[in-house]
């Protein structure tokens, strides 16, 4: 949303097609009034006009907009991107094209200068939990100010700014020992809004790890001849080896058609590792891409309510039931955790990414041999330690209503 203040006047804008906004704008800008403007020039590039700024007036546009700040590693970042850089073009699209130079330096285009930029930010987080660690890890002469031990400010001023130009990147930590939670509340526009957080304990203890099921759907397909299919013969030899005895497993291969390594799921056990290890590795890679039957048969699987389920999905995505495989899944959460795993030079990052997206994950790529090794270990950290199973929301008291997400 965005909204433009003059001293005490505050004008809220309006969305209209570009073309529409651009004349509104101009008409408002010719009749003698105070206007602002807001373009999409790139898909993360925006343009703000003003017109008719008189003297002694105060103007401000304000603009909000929410973002999802997922941690990696336990670590949030936040990036308040402050430079549009430069793009690469030759004359013939310069001319139809001026935004492929930078607009906030001097001499944007031939005959034309600009203002000298200047930027200052403050920041306040609310985390809802007691932050453990904090820095703005692009400009560590930045001071911290905590209100409490939930919440702190930060300014960066313009001189700390100019010394080090570039996006502004702010991490943070959450303190715990346990696992906590958290409440922020928000009012606006005569609504009432919170967002609930869950931080699982820094270093979960084992008795704190319920008993887990976990699904491994591998992609043997032709197109993971290769790289692909010994990265993920290595991913899943790391994966069934890090299996507790209290854990059950199963594995489904799919190409053409699919197999699975046992009709039910699976204690854990060195003779059964050692089987679907085998099992695995006998695969050369060849057939087509039948991900649907492979996903149904097993969802099937799922048995039981008290342990933690996850399902692993290796493939390279190279399929057009994107939208099935989705629906699938967003039917069936609550039951389980999806994590798609990509593997291969030419991803599907579309689906891979659709599929964290409905699944409440992450997607982890590793699109060649050196760096599949560190993916495949984040993505076994990620896994791992499931601390919540079975988990439920009761509201007393109020009217709830539009929950997102629909299931936890």
């Amino acid at each position: 949303a965005m909204q433009m203040r003059i001293n005490e006047r505050v004008i809220k804008a309006v969305v209209k097609e570009k073309e529409e906004a651009q004349a509104i704008f101009k008409e408002a800008v010719e009749a003698g009034k105070t206007a602002s403007l807001l373009e999409q020039e790139r898909p993360n590039v925006f343009r703000t006009s003003l017109g008719n700024i008189r003297p002694g007036d105060t103007v401000r546009v304000e603009f909000s907009y929410t973002e999802d700040i997922v941690p990696r590693n336990k670590e949030y970042a936040f990036v308040f991107p402050t430079i549009v850089g430069p793009r690469y073009g030759n004359l013939e699209h310069l001319a139809a094209d001026p935004w492929i130079q930078n607009p906030y330096t001097e001499a944007a285009m031939p005959g034309q200068s600009g203002p000298s930029p200047s930027f200052a930010l403050d920041l306040g987080l609310n985390a809802g939990l007691p932050v453990k660690q904090a820095a703005c890890s692009s400009h560590p002469a930045v001071k911290l100010n905590y209100r409490d031990k939930a919440s702190l400010d930060m300014h960066l001023d313009k001189a700390t700014y100019e010394a080090n130009k570039g996006d502004v990147i702010f991490r943070y930590r959450l303190a715990g020992e346990a696992i906590d939670g958290g409440v922020l509340l928000y009012e606006e526009g005569g609504e009432q809004f919170f967002m609930m957080t869950m931080q699982p304990p820094e270093r979960p203890t084992v008795d704190q790890i319920p008993p887990r099921d976990y699904l491994f759907i591998v992609d043997v397909s032709g197109s993971m001849n290769g790289f692909p299919i010994e990265v993920s013969k290595e991913l899943m030899h790391d994966l069934l080896s890090s299996l507790r005895p209290v854990d059950r497993f199963n594995v489904l291969l799919f190409a053409s058609g699919f197999a699975k390594f046992h009709r039910e799921m699976v204690p854990v056990s060195s003779d059964a590792i050692r089987l679907a290890i085998r099992f695995i590795d006998q695969q050369p890679g060849s057939g087509g891409t039948e991900l649907m039957p492979a996903l149904e048969e097993a969802l099937a699987m799922i048995d039981d309510a008290g342990r933690s389920t996850t399902v692993v999905i290796a493939t390279d995505g190279l399929v057009t039931v994107e939208k099935q495989a989705m629906d699938l899944i967003q039917e069936r959460l609550g039951q389980a955790n999806f994590f798609p795993f990509g593997i291969g030079s030419s991803t599907n990052r579309y689906l891979l990414e659709a599929l964290a997206h409905v699944g409440h994950s992450e997607p982890l790529v590793a699109t060649n041999a050196d760096e599949a090794r560190r993916v495949a270990q984040e993505f076994r950290t990620m896994i791992a330690s499931p601390v919540l199973t079975d988990v439920k929301l009761a509201f007393e008291g109020m009217d709830v209503y539009d929950v997102i997400p629909k299931s936890v």
